[in-house]
């Protein structure tokens, strides 16, 4: 599959999403949590697959409704780290998870350059620590952000 081809199935997905889910939950005033939205798209697709932050941010936001995250947590991990975890799973890994380690560099490198950018919306995290640590920050800053 062509990376062009890739990024516009995602992005066909997230627009029926948008339209059909999120943006009437959001109408309704309810909470939505994504996992996975525009921010991967724009690492994987724009940096992983290089092509381009710019042409991607901009069909996100077409695909998207104009819809974007309040609050964005990015789990960081190193990408060696990140294939050892992946390799001692027991469950069967998909098509970018078998990718190459220059690949996940650059999509990492993606998303940390996102993160920079953005940093009063996006909240890194060192996914390094236990998941308890990490749901505990999650939960802390989720009850800074909404008051």
């Amino acid at each position: 599959m062509t990376a062009e081809t890739e990024l516009l199935l995602f992005l066909a997905a997230r627009a029926q999403i948008c339209r059909e889910l999120i943006a009437p939950a959001l109408a309704a005033g309810r909470p939505v949590i994504c996992d996975r939205f525009l921010d991967s798209s724009l690492a994987y697709q724009g940096y992983g697959r290089g092509l381009g932050a710019e042409a991607v941010e901009q069909l996100n936001r077409f695909a998207a409704a104009e819809i974007r995250p309040d609050r964005t947590y990015l789990l960081d991990l190193p990408v060696k780290l990140a294939q050892e975890r992946l390799n001692s799973r027991q469950m069967e890994k998909n098509r970018l998870d078998l990718e190459s380690l220059e690949f996940m560099e650059k999509t990492r490198q993606g998303f940390l350059s996102l993160a920079d950018r953005e940093r009063q919306r996006i909240v890194l995290l060192d996914a390094r620590r236990s998941p308890e640590e990490i749901q505990a920050q999650i939960r802390e800053d989720l009850r800074r952000f909404l008051k």
